[in-house]
């Protein structure tokens, strides 16, 4: 969706599903958090993409992440020493 179009919404769902909220703040789209759009309206062979300062989540992740790291604890495989867990290769 071109930059004109995403101007006028206050959410939108991105391939992955769940939907994003967003403003516009100072002329700027906004998204979660303080990520703003950096480059619009860049044409890729499936769609358009528009350039953000930093790493969106989905907000079913980010919000099981942040219950995590509030606990303390990482999600990760059962049978794996935390130790390995940096230097192992794993599926994704």
């Amino acid at each position: 969706m071109p930059a004109s179009q995403v101007v006028g919404l206050t959410s939108a769902t991105p391939i992955e599903g769940e939907a994003i909220s967003m403003a516009i703040v100072n002329g700027t789209v906004v998204v979660p958090g303080s990520s703003k759009v950096i480059a619009i309206d860049i044409k890729a062979s499936n769609g358009v993409i528009h350039v953000i300062d930093s790493v969106l989540l989905p907000p079913s992740i980010a919000s099981a992440m942040a219950a995590c790291w509030w606990r303390g604890s990482v999600p990760h495989r059962a049978d794996a020493p935390v130790a390995s867990l940096a230097t192992e290769p794993r599926p994704l």
